[in-house]
């Protein structure tokens, strides 16, 4: 018998295949990696000879250790291997040892590297090291009873090829889909067309995540030669890609030569085309901000080197630990409180005030240190500090106002101009000043302000005009300090002529969307300052008679009637003006538009940030990447439309209907535009926990009011898996701020005694075009032009989520379904109509107005109304009201009438003034 051994596949020692695969990092840390290292030969082991003739050699081995992504790839310089760090570009020496710990410790006291990191903001991947599945961890599987996926999958596999920058043909190996499929049955295998869109998607997910610091349209790159035809060119370019060329109010620019020739050409190409206001007055407006940089530099050149020496002073003390320690012990012996020099960037004026400032402090300190440091030699005498106190003292000024105009995050029109008088009146006074130091230098900046501001400035005028607080009081007591007592009248005059110019347009912009009746405004068709006359015989006749008749007084338009009110006395620095105007809308319907198209200020807020994740069902449900790529790939399913033959549609488009649109505003790709709370919003609350919430009350269905009144029509009875309906747009009266007056449709199920479920609250947006609870543009008017809005609510049956849309098929967002318990399924009635709070002040009914404020008796033009009334069937199929339901809980005070015709489907009139004859 032989004793030879048998052949075998296997290797010798092992038992089972699994062992083949041995896992490197097992008991591997950093703290090894230096050990490791020394046992594995980077470099070829030649001869020294051999080293110096072939310096080309390669590394055998693969470098595991962490420690070389920090560095460059080995050059060999003066006969040695050598590494630079990709931060300071500091070469190392690569050792015949192989060790690492000498590039470790580099890197870790690298200040260039803890530099760069803190101005890195990286994207979050999906954790890496737990698989538990715990909230902790925040992993999530993509395994759920028993069945893959795939979409969570997806944006893993996204995240794993971005973190390790993988090809995006590696989801297409063979093996790494065999690998895959083993571990998963049900896996499908995806194409790097597929995951190559996946990992953009994720990208730009995550970086919606980062925080922004500036709002910038774009930044443009302009190849030379950049002269000033090139730069409008280039200007007009980005203003028709981005479709606000018919937008542009003015330009801001500074004071380089090329911009004369550049706003000469982009003049030329608005005024062609009739889009810029007052005969290109106000066009272009020259940057506040860079005038005070350029008349401060101007100041600052006679100190100049005195402004060196305090620098160097400060530079020598901080670079040295034991100088500051030194330093500190001698502040402390002169009670000085502060501890810290700040050294100035030399490109900006306000941080060289900051070091003076802060140095000023000092100035008994830095001899004394002079004493015990021979090498310290840049301490300034005393007359350099007497200079020093004299600059801080008119720098104070330009500091302020600097903090005004560009500290602020939203600046207003109003500040500007009183900041210049500031300056201004400062320069005067120091101009007369015996102290020839202070008098030189004040010339030289009076010189720039005379250059830049020495003509009047409209728009900053203007501004001031639309405080109501300042008016043209302002002007008259700030121009004589600005000007020459021979060009004030001259100047206030011209600040007249264009707010009665700009007063005009803005009337013939928004004639077709306001109540001139109503607002007060002259009924025949004569302007009184020049503008476009009724163009008959007749009334060229009558212009004829009136410009000769003295005895007949004109009719004051609403510019002559603010400008005669006075000023409102307020000298509160938080002061609203745009707020004002907003509340006088009514009074003033075009200054206010002159002021702010609707006094709102929007906020771009992260889709994962907004209000409705505090709700406590919410919380925890931010929208994911997955979320995400559902909502694009798997919208709801919309309902099948009924339309019947010749409905009308008289509904406003979506772009036109707000009024924080109508300067091109959208929010980005991502976040939703949301309305900045005011401190009058929060007032109105009665507590905290209850702002944002309406007052509680019981949903219309009997007359049972709880100080809310109704006019309403409804269905019930069936089964509504949504509803649908044109809304009429009014600015209805409300003559409480506890009240309100609202027109909207319900959607009900369960109980009114409990446990009712209507939508309301929980809502989430996801449209970046539409702001809830800002103003919406045009409103109808009445016996004119009347406008209404498409309003649709449905309920997904892919998703169960109870859905909003929006005019011609623009999604809002959504209530989601687990809100509800009845409604979770569907409605059980369907009401539409309008709702008033009825305070009863004083013990009379209010006078707050429902809809139009008009009784529906009088019909279209001057009553509100609801058209084209529908419900959504089970189906998912819109259809037709069945048996609509009429009800108004005080018919003297609110009342409805509906019917039915082949344009407007089922429709109903509703509203009414509140309190009167009837109504008491």
């Amino acid at each position: 018998m032989s004793s030879e051994p048998q052949s075998s596949s296997t290797p010798v020692g092992v038992s089972r295949v699994e062992e083949l695969f041995v896992n490197v990092d097992d008991n591997f840390n950093e703290e090894d990696e230096c050990n490791v290292e020394a046992s594995e030969p980077l470099l070829d082991t030649t001869t020294k000879e051999a080293e110096v003739e072939n310096p080309f050699r390669v590394f055998k081995k693969p470098r595991r250790s962490k420690v070389w992504d920090d560095f460059l790839e080995p050059e060999f310089i003066n006969k040695q291997w050598k590494v630079r760090c990709k931060y300071c570009n500091q070469p190392l020496s690569v050792l015949k040892s192989k060790s690492t710990s000498h590039l470790k410790r580099h890197i870790d006291g690298c200040i260039k590297k803890s530099r760069f990191l803190k101005q890195q903001q990286a994207l979050n991947f999906l954790p890496s090291e737990s698989s538990t599945g715990t909230d902790q961890s925040g992993f999530v599987s993509a395994l759920h009873d028993g069945k893959v996926d795939m979409l969570k999958m997806r944006e893993a596999m996204a995240h794993w090829i971005t973190m390790h920058e993988h090809p995006f043909s590696i989801v297409e190996e063979e093996g790494f889909n065999l690998m895959m499929k083993r571990g998963m049955p049900q896996w499908t295998s995806v194409s790097r067309v597929t995951i190559r869109s996946d990992s953009f998607k994720v990208y730009e997910f995550e970086k919606l995540k980062l925080k922004l610091q500036k709002r910038v349209l774009n930044f443009v790159h302009l190849p030379p030669p950049r002269k000033w035809a090139n730069i409008a060119y280039c200007i007009l370019k980005c203003l028709k890609e981005w479709e606000i060329e018919d937008k542009v109010f003015t330009i801001s620019v500074d004071n380089a030569s090329a911009n004369d020739s550049c706003i000469k050409i982009l003049k030329d190409n608005f005024a062609t085309n009739g889009r810029l206001l007052c005969n290109e007055k106000l066009f272009r407006v020259r940057c506040c901000a860079h005038i005070l940089n350029i008349m401060v530099q101007h100041g600052l050149q006679q100190v100049q080197d005195i402004i060196e020496k305090v620098h160097d002073t400060v530079d020598f003390l901080n670079a040295s630990d034991a100088r500051l320690k030194r330093f500190d012990e001698l502040a402390s012996q002169y009670n000085v409180q502060d501890r810290k020099l700040i050294l100035e960037c030399k490109t900006r004026w306000n941080s060289t005030y900051d070091m003076l400032d802060c140095a000023i402090k000092f100035r008994k300190v830095f001899p004394r240190y002079a004493l015990h440091d021979h090498s310290y030699n840049y301490c300034p005498d005393d007359d350099e500090w007497e200079k020093i106190e004299k600059l801080l003292e008119i720098l104070k000024v330009f500091k302020a106002t600097t903090n005004i105009i560009s500290g602020s995050e939203y600046p207003t029109a109003n500040l500007f101009l009183g900041e210049v008088q500031r300056i201004k009146v400062l320069l005067d006074v120091k101009s007369e000043s015996l102290d020839d130091f202070v008098k030189s230098m004040v010339a030289n900046m009076k010189e720039r302000f005379t250059k830049y501001w020495g003509e009047c400035n409209l728009l900053m005028a203007i501004g001031l005009v639309m405080d109501p607080r300042l008016k043209m009081r302002a002007v008259e007591i700030a121009f004589p300090k600005m000007f020459p007592s021979n060009l004030v009248r001259e100047n206030i005059g011209k600040v007249k002529d264009i707010m009665y110019q700009l007063f005009e347009e803005y009337l013939r912009i928004y004639s077709s969307t306001c109540n001139v009746e109503e607002s007060g405004e002259c009924a025949f068709p004569i302007n009184a300052h020049g503008g476009d006359v009724t163009s008959s015989g007749l009334s060229e006749l009558l212009q004829d008679v009136f410009s000769g008749e003295t005895s007949i007084p004109r009719v004051k338009n609403e510019l002559d009637l603010c400008l005669d009110e006075g000023c409102i006395f307020s000298q509160d620095v938080k002061f609203d003006a745009i707020a004002w105007w907003r509340e006088k809308s009514n009074k003033f319907r075009i200054l206010s538009k002159m002021a702010s198209p609707d006094g709102d200020i929007i906020d771009c807020v992260l889709l994962h940030h907004q209000p409705a994740f505090d709700h406590p069902q919410l919380k925890g449900q931010q929208p994911s990447f997955v979320w995400f790529m559902r909502y694009l790939q798997d919208p709801p399913e919309r309902p099948r439309a009924y339309e019947a033959e010749g409905m009308m549609n008289m509904g406003a488009e979506e772009e036109h209907v707000q009024l924080w649109r109508i300067s091109g505003e959208t929010c980005p790709e991502g976040t939703i535009p949301i309305r900045r709370t005011r401190e009058e919003d929060m007032l109105r609350a009665s507590s905290v926990r209850r702002f944002g919430r309406k007052p509680r009350r019981a949903v219309r269905r009997d007359s049972s009011s709880n100080g809310h009144e109704h006019a309403v029509g409804y269905v019930n009875g069936e089964e509504y898996y949504g509803a649908k309906g044109s809304i009429n747009v009014w600015a209805p009266r409300v003559t409480d701020q506890y009240e309100f007056s609202l027109s909207q449709l319900w959607l009900i199920s369960g109980s009114f005694a409990h446990d009712l479920n209507t939508i309301e609250a929980g809502f989430v947006q996801t449209n970046n075009r539409i702001a809830i609870g800002t103003a919406i543009s045009p409103i109808s008017s009445y016996h004119g032009g009347q406008f209404d809005i498409t309003l649709l609510v449905w309920k997904d049956p892919k998703h169960g989520h109870w859905w909003l849309e929006f005019g011609p098929g623009v999604l809002v967002g959504y209530w989601p379904s687990f809100l509800f318990t009845h409604l979770r399924d569907h409605a059980t009635m369907v009401q539409f109509g309008g709702e008033v709070v009825n305070s009863r002040t004083g013990g009379f009914h209010t006078s707050t107005a429902m809809g139009s404020g008009h009784f529906s008796g009088e019909g279209f033009g001057k009553a509100s109304y609801f058209r084209n009334l529908q419900v959504v069937d089970w189906d998912n199929n819109i259809i037709p009201l069945s048996n609509l339901r009429l009800l108004a809980d005080h018919p003297d005070c609110y009342d409805i009438r509906g019917g039915i015709n082949g344009d407007w489907g089922y429709y109903f009139y509703y509203g009414g003034p509140g309190r009167n004859i009837r109504c008491p």
